[in-house]
């Protein structure tokens, strides 16, 4: 579904990555674990069309995705859950999760769409007339994921979905995360700093350390053979 092909992003005179390559199967989970300034975020940014690429490419089922904006990339199927959540704060629950349908990547039920994204979360169910910005960090991280789920995705992108969030509230975001991809058969990319919580969800995950892939493969091998440790420890970034 998704290959990142040797890519490298550059800002100005400093090299975020650097041959990066990724490859995320249709119905599969992938975590990109990493300290912080590895280059998730860079690497986010480059499939989302907001970060140009000096070399390499990105494909998304065939289709090379070169001079597509982010808009038409949402429209192909790749849906976002931005690290900070950015919902509306102005707008109910409700019709923050409908922006979600100016993304769709084909016509919706736009009822049934809006029902799943309640029966997923209940709470937002219950707060739908609620003004966002009254929301707490956990519900508005619940509508930030349930906004990208109304616009139809095949792949959903997750960044940092834990961040300032209550230990209680990141199990029951992510316990919704592993439903959408065991029920649903969702394709996840996953960027998270809660490294236990990312590989027991995942398929598979790639180890990023100054912008370059260090190790891949099953969450259990790549912990087994110490590469996890290794990234997080002291002098990396």
């Amino acid at each position: 579904m998704l290959k990142v092909d040797n890519i490298t992003v550059r800002y100005g005179g400093l090299t975020a990555l650097r041959d990066v390559t990724l490859e995320l199967d249709e119905g599969g989970f992938v975590a990109l674990v990493g300290a912080n300034g590895a280059g998730k975020s860079s690497l986010f940014k480059a499939l989302l069309g907001t970060a140009p690429l000096a070399a390499g490419r990105i494909m998304f089922d065939g289709r090379d995705l070169a001079g597509l904006q982010t808009h038409e990339r949402a429209r192909l199927g790749i849906g976002h859950v931005p690290e900070g959540r950015h919902v509306f704060k102005n707008m109910s629950v409700s019709e923050n999760l409908m922006c979600g349908f100016f993304a769709a990547s084909r016509t919706v039920d736009r009822q049934r769409s809006l029902d799943f994204v309640f029966s997923l979360f209940p709470r937002l169910a219950e707060r739908r007339e609620q003004l966002a910005g009254t929301l707490s960090g956990g519900e508005q991280q619940m509508v930030a994921i349930g906004r990208a789920l109304t616009g139809n995705p095949r792949l959903l992108l997750l960044d940092e979905p834990s961040m300032g969030l209550a230990p209680a509230i990141v199990d029951e975001i992510f316990a919704c995360i592993g439903r959408l991809h065991d029920e649903q058969s969702m394709s996840v990319l996953l960027v998270e700093q809660r490294v236990g919580e990312a590989l027991e969800l995942c398929d598979r995950a790639y180890v990023l350390q100054s912008g370059v892939v260090t190790a891949e493969g099953a969450a259990e091998e790549l912990t087994r053979m110490g590469h996890i440790s290794r990234a997080y420890s002291g002098g990396l970034e």
